[in-house]
């Protein structure tokens, strides 16, 4: 079992390179060098090796988050299904936001392409250059990622569990002495 886990967080680390990969020869056409460089400095980096060495979810999140801001810079540029990519987006900020609590983060991603989306193009109207994207990207994140926190709202009257957490492993609001 340890090796299937150290092998699913090598394939996470290894897609997030490709998907680094990726992204820089979208944002840096014809800059061939530089995207391999760019690339180079997240794969050799010695704390993301490490990391993504180990059986951990932090291998998984990182995976979400780049696989986030790739379809985010397809959605912003106008790419993508009108309603597959904010489904597809919607799917990983739920994936990512069951994975870590920080993933929650990666729903802003959603808001900030359309936004920038919108902004560009606002021939499509509000409705379905801004509106319905966002609400559909939210649909898909809270059928993947929304039951564990409704879970944890219900369980522990609170949506996050931090309080249950820092009470099992006894986190204290005092200040460490010197």
């Amino acid at each position: 079992a340890l090796r299937l886990l150290r092998g699913l967080s090598l394939a996470c680390t290894a897609s997030t390179v490709a998907l680094g990969y990726a992204l820089g020869r979208r944002l840096l056409p014809g800059r061939h060098a530089r995207v391999a460089l760019g690339t180079a400095l997240v794969a050799f980096n010695p704390q993301f090796l490490f990391i993504g060495a180990s059986i951990s979810n932090d291998p998984l999140v990182t995976l979400c988050s780049t696989l986030m801001l790739y379809l985010s810079v397809r959605a912003a540029e106008g790419e993508g299904d009108p309603i597959g990519m904010p489904l597809a987006m919607g799917a990983v900020a739920g994936a990512a936001a069951l994975t870590k609590l920080n993933g929650l983060s990666s729903v802003l991603f959603v808001v900030a392409a359309y936004g920038w989306r919108f902004y560009a193009r606002a021939d499509e109207g509000l409705w379905r250059g801004l509106v319905r994207p966002i609400l559909l990207a939210g649909v898909a994140a809270l059928a993947v990622g929304g039951w564990w926190y409704i879970r944890n709202a219900w369980f522990y009257r609170e949506p996050m569990g931090l309080w249950s957490y820092s009470r099992i492993f006894a986190i204290h609001s005092e200040t460490l002495s010197l």
